[in-house]
């Protein structure tokens, strides 16, 4: 334990006390920069989550709205064929045209509804995704933060390195800081 009082000194600038201040604070610092970087990963996953049981249930109500018009369909087709043979009228001509429009209309409903589920899941996957690159990105720059205010914290006063300044031009180039 005799090892710490000089290292905390050396952080305080000469006082043991005001180094485990400064220590402390740092640690708790990146205790919480880290924290709020496993938050904001958690956020992300949990609304890729929910994206992905959006995308999920807009499948399956796409699979029972199927279900749905071809049942409607053949209710329709059935009425159609039992009204015609009531009628002693035999399926064809008029009836036949209608039975085929119908099926026609179907068909055209079924992949309307096909492709704008398609664009709708897609669409909820990409959100998926992009939820879960935004929270590895809130994360990423949380900890920068961090480790910024970190740097702050025991580097914030040091003068910056200089740039080197050009010197003389020696035939068509010029040199930076080397003569």
């Amino acid at each position: 334990m005799a090892f710490v009082v000089p290292f905390l000194t050396a952080l305080g600038g000469g006082s043991a006390v005001t180094g485990g201040v400064i220590a402390a604070s740092t640690i708790a610092s990146i205790g919480t920069g880290v924290m709020a970087a496993q938050s904001a990963k958690a956020a992300g996953a949990a609304q890729a989550d929910q994206y992905k049981a959006e995308a999920r249930q807009e499948a399956d109500s796409a699979r029972q709205r199927e279900v749905l018009r071809r049942r409607d369909l053949l209710k329709a087709l059935s009425s159609q064929n039992a009204a015609a043979g009531a009628a002693g009228v035999g399926v064809v001509g008029s009836v036949a045209n209608i039975g085929l429009k119908d099926i026609k209309y179907a068909a055209e409903d079924l992949l309307v509804d096909r492709v704008n589920s398609k664009r709708g899941i897609g669409i909820l996957n990409t959100a998926a995704t992009n939820a879960v690159r935004s929270g590895n990105l809130s994360a990423a720059a949380s900890l920068l933060d961090t480790a910024a205010g970190v740097g702050m914290t025991f580097g914030g006063g040091m003068p910056a390195k200089a740039a080197p300044k050009p010197t003389a031009p020696k035939g068509n180039r010029m040199t930076w800081g080397h003569p």
